[in-house]
């Protein structure tokens, strides 16, 4: 077919030409466009309505005369006070800001006053002492921080840098043996308390030996990253699991975003009815993972989460020395999925080198989306591990707060849908598979159920058993690791509250009396049977909450290569093996989250 001309429709303008010749505007075809779609649109001589672009800002410029004196006097009036108004704009917003702030503040002092001590009053302080802080801190560098800057910081900080850059051996041989003494100092102080946090300290460098041994290039490794990311998550763990204000801290935070998410409850009891909770997955944890969505959209519309994020990859740049398309994808990954973070940086995707994009893929698979880390927490996971452990819709432009949650709910379906489906036909197919193995093993005389987890158990079970579980829930949880590797996450944390919401049944039944049939555990003292096993060990649950928080499975290995095939079409063949390798890295990054929460486990504070 010949190439042919495009005519756009004619846009008919406040004035009345419509002069085809004048207006219209003629582009050559696209030799790649499919034949079918090159067609030329025929004009009339007075487009219609739908052919008609109105531009409001074309009627807003016109000059218009009104007639009669009345009219006259009524446009003059409206002329004068719209030209107050908007002279007046900016006054009257920071009067109006200053009357809520006032108020605000009217209000805190008469609640302090009022109800002061109670866990409410203790919250409104906090909350409103950090508001004050940041916005104080932002208020200060937009009308000061530059003069500041250059006035005091500018030549310290100059002068430090250059001082680093001429020592840069010493302080490198330096940093180096900081950390290894603050590594190696925590590991046998806390190892000595306990042998299964020693086992777990061990696991740390065995993971960190696979790794090297899996590297592409093991002579060429950067190790600034490696113990600014160590020094991170150790820090962040001996202040969670060593400290009681740390402790407290994100108890404090996990318990109110628990809260937060079983407001879900009324949305969920409208549409579906009383008794949503009889289909408890489907009603409930799905529409957490709704909730969310609209709840994230919202901070993305106030540009709150962009703020996060920005301030979240600054500071592992500066940890860690990466790159900051690396740092801020890691950053986003704590509330965007693995399939939305590296949109952020798609300009840049395609001039990244195998080692970042290697570091942005992993990323992905070593982290959970805020929605789905939501739709755990509402499985009865401790929210507090979940959010160490990770620290959902797409984002776009909305036109306002209404709009925003709106869109970030309606974004949230195909995550709700694809997690459902998957979930039906990996179950099912988990299923099928197991009972195939079985009628393969009684053919062998096999006394045990041939099944895909107990495969898992005895494959996994060393790495189980590295990253510090007891010997006597290693099996279980091996099983676990291999669920969470071969299907998915959401199909090993659901046998994980299995074992957690049976254990909590186990300990108030206070039996020491007890034996296995299959994977149930049976009480015969108290005539019980627990379907399904459960985890003896608070060490398990905790450490395992860890191991099984991220994306690094096989179903996300096409997902990945599907978004990073799109983002850089030219460099496919070189991004199928940095996903094959992605997803192995991903999942030695969540065993290597769990070996540090193993090695600061304390019974006191879990």
């Amino acid at each position: 077919m010949p190439a042919v001309n495009q005519v756009l429709p004619l846009t008919e303008r406040p004035n009345g030409d419509n002069n085809t010749a004048a207006n219209s505007k003629t582009i050559p075809q696209d030799d790649e466009v499919a034949p079918e779609l090159a067609t030329v649109v025929e004009l009339e001589e007075k487009p219609s309505e739908d052919m008609v672009e109105f531009r409001q800002d074309e009627f807003d410029d016109l000059d218009y005369t009104v007639e009669g004196k009345c009219a006259q006097t009524v446009d003059s009036c409206m002329r004068y006070v719209q030209s107050k108004l908007s002279a007046s704009l900016p006054v009257l917003k920071y009067i109006l800001a200053g009357l809520a702030v006032a108020a605000y503040f009217a209000y805190f002092g008469y609640s302090m006053y009022c109800s002061f001590g109670d866990e409410g009053s203790l919250r409104l302080l906090w909350l409103t002492c950090g508001v004050v802080f940041f916005a104080g801190v932002y208020f200060f560098k937009r009308f000061f921080g530059e003069k500041f800057y250059n006035a005091v910081l500018a030549k310290p900080i100059e002068a430090c840098s250059k001082f680093i850059d001429q020592h840069s051996t010493i302080f490198s041989i330096v940093g180096t043996v900081a950390f290894l003494a603050y590594f190696f100092g925590f590991i046998i102080g806390i190892g000595s308390q306990n042998s299964g946090n020693l086992i777990s300290g061990v696991g740390v460098l065995t993971i960190i030996l696979i790794t090297l041994l899996l590297s592409a290039h093991p002579t060429r490794v950067n190790w600034r990253p490696v113990m600014g990311g160590l020094t991170i998550q150790i820090t962040f763990a001996a202040l969670l699991l060593r400290t009681q204000p740390g402790y407290q801290a994100f108890s404090f935070v996990g318990d109110r975003v628990a809260e937060f998410i079983q407001h879900v409850d009324a949305g969920a009891e409208f549409v579906f009815g009383a008794d949503f909770r009889d289909h408890f997955f489907a009603f409930s944890v799905l529409s957490v993972i709704v909730f969310f969505s609209s709840f994230i959209a919202l901070l993305f519309h106030l540009e709150v989460l962009q703020v996060i994020i920005e301030k979240l990859g600054w500071l592992m740049q500066k940890a860690m020395g990466t790159t900051s398309g690396e740092s801020l994808v890691a950053a986003a990954n704590i509330f965007i999925g693995q399939t939305e973070a590296p949109l952020l940086i798609r300009p840049f995707v395609g001039r990244m080198t195998n080692s970042e994009l290697h570091a942005v893929i992993t990323s992905g698979f070593a982290t959970i989306a805020g929605g789905v880390l939501a739709a755990y927490i509402g499985l009865g996971v401790e929210a507090r591990h979940l959010l160490s452990a990770s620290v959902m819709v797409k984002m776009g432009s909305y036109r306002n707060a209404i709009d925003a949650m709106g869109t970030g709910a309606i974004n949230s379906i195909p995550l709700v849908g694809a997690i459902a489906v998957n979930l039906i036909a990996f179950i099912s197919m988990l299923t099928f598979l197991n009972t195939t193995l079985t009628w393969f093993g009684r053919r062998a005389c096999l006394n045990v159920d041939l099944t895909f987890e107990l495969i898992c158990g005895y494959l996994f079970w060393p790495i189980a058993y590295v990253i510090g579980i007891s010997s006597i829930d290693c099996s279980r949880v091996a099983e676990l690791i291999g669920v969470k590797f071969f299907i998915n996450e959401f199909v090993a944390y659901q046998r994980f509250n299995t074992y957690r919401t049976n254990r909590i049944e186990f300990l108030k039944l206070n039996s020491t009396d007890y034996y296995w049939e299959g994977n149930n555990v049976i009480l015969p003292n108290s005539n019980t049977t627990l379907v399904g096993g459960l985890l003896f060990e608070d060490r398990s649950l905790t450490i395992v909450t860890y191991a099984l928080c991220g994306f690094a499975n096989i179903s996300s290995i096409g997902i990945q290569l599907g978004m990073f095939s799109v983002l850089t079409p030219k460099r496919k063949n070189e991004i199928v093996p940095l996903v094959l390798r992605g997803v192995i890295t991903g999942t030695l990054a969540n065993l290597l989250t769990a070996s540090i929460a193993g090695i600061f486990y304390n019974p006191t504070s879990t």
